[in-house]
């Protein structure tokens, strides 16, 4: 799924992260049912701003918006979301390094110079709200390249 992002209005924090490569991850001991991951964004954005792509494997595809002041954004997924096809809606907590570890450098910058956590797959949370619009145009043939 390719998700392109576009803050209509507004102030709003965006924390995204990609999952960490499998080499990263073979180099620290993951707690049960965690997967590691890299940040990738971490800051405020205010309308009018650029429009962010985010990719299946890059870009940030795993990410948190929190509104700052009152905003509006447009999120145009393509193909939407499909529980058959392998692309439900996921959730995650982040766990930081901290919190299940001793070991100290899990708090800070890794030696490449990027920052990881560790997420949890959880159900949606009470206080997400979220807009659905479902695609109502012509039928997409998936089989054209």
């Amino acid at each position: 799924m390719t998700v392109f992002s576009k803050l209509l209005l507004g102030t709003m924090r965006i924390k995204s992260y990609d999952w960490a490569d499998t080499q990263d991850s073979d180099n620290y001991d993951s707690p049960s049912k965690l997967k590691l991951a890299r940040l990738k964004t971490n800051r405020c954005f205010r309308a009018p701003c650029e429009t962010s792509v985010l990719y299946p494997t890059s870009g940030g595809n795993i990410h948190e918006f929190t509104a700052v002041t009152p905003c509006a954004v447009l999120d145009v997924l393509g193909p939407p979301y499909s529980k058959d096809d392998g692309r439900d809606c996921t959730y995650y907590r982040e766990n930081l390094y901290g919190t299940l570890s001793n070991r100290e450098e899990f708090t800070k910058t890794e030696d490449d110079g990027h920052r990881y956590g560790w997420f949890e797959e959880i159900e949606m949370p009470q206080e997400s709200e979220m807009e659905g619009i479902p695609y109502l145009g012509p039928q997409i043939d998936e089989s054209i390249s």
